[in-house]
């Protein structure tokens, strides 16, 4: 589901935002399809080291979303009018600071529950669905080495950045080891650890911002004996 063009936010402004890095939590279990949400946090009790400058919203299988959040200091919350995802939808959110890292960790998997009346006017009636700029090679993805994604040269001309989100976890860039642009291949290394569940999102740097489906079962590479 993609989120519609104009989507209404806003932001809930309580004092300043002071928390030791991953000492502050988000706060919240779920939302309800087209219901307005607020993003509450815990923890709040002593300085953080770099100030927020974005949340990011990566529902999975989908485009993220990227809301500024410039000259705020925050403390309990951030409000938004609605989140346009269907019920049964998952996503996390990421607050990140000025270079796109995150300042505390990545929220728990959220699910979209249904609207309890039965409002489904922020859901696209369309039902179209956009062509994909990228794609996995595979969906399995193994600590330590290499995975691909090919991407339409018809509509990114090199390959993405490649962040990886682990939910209650951190984030980070994965380092690109090859790119045919020609063919539309990137090579990436899966710098993180076996057996976590992960979130890729790829981004074109020009507002192409696609999320893959949770990834588990990450595998260690075999050795040969």
């Amino acid at each position: 589901m993609l989120f519609r063009a104009g989507l209404l936010l806003h932001l809930l402004v309580f004092g300043t935002l002071v928390a030791p890095v991953f000492s502050l939590q988000f706060n919240l279990t779920s939302v309800q399809q087209c219901a307005p949400m607020l993003l509450s946090f815990s923890g709040l009790n002593s300085t953080v080291s770099r100030a927020p400058a974005s949340l990011t919203i990566l529902p999975f299988n989908s485009t993220a979303t990227v809301i500024p959040l410039l000259n705020f200091t925050l403390s309990n919350g951030i409000g938004l009018n609605f989140l346009p995802l269907a019920a049964g939808s998952q996503f996390i959110v990421s607050l990140d600071d000025v270079g796109g890292s995150n300042v505390i960790n990545i929220s728990d998997i959220i699910p979209v529950l249904p609207s309890p009346n039965n409002n489904s006017t922020c859901i696209s009636n369309s039902g179209g669905v956009l062509p994909k700029s990228f794609a996995l090679a595979s969906p399995v993805v193994s600590q330590c080495q290499n995975f691909t994604i090919n991407y339409n040269t018809t509509m990114v001309s090199q390959a993405p950045n490649v962040r990886l989100y682990s939910p209650s976890g951190p984030s980070l860039l994965l380092p690109l080891t090859s790119d045919n642009p020609t063919l539309g291949v990137a090579t990436y290394t899966m710098a993180f650890f076996y057996g976590r569940g992960i979130v890729l999102l790829m981004d074109d740097g020009r507002g192409i911002k696609e999320t893959t489906s949770l990834l588990t079962g990450m595998t260690l590479p075999q050795v040969s004996t």
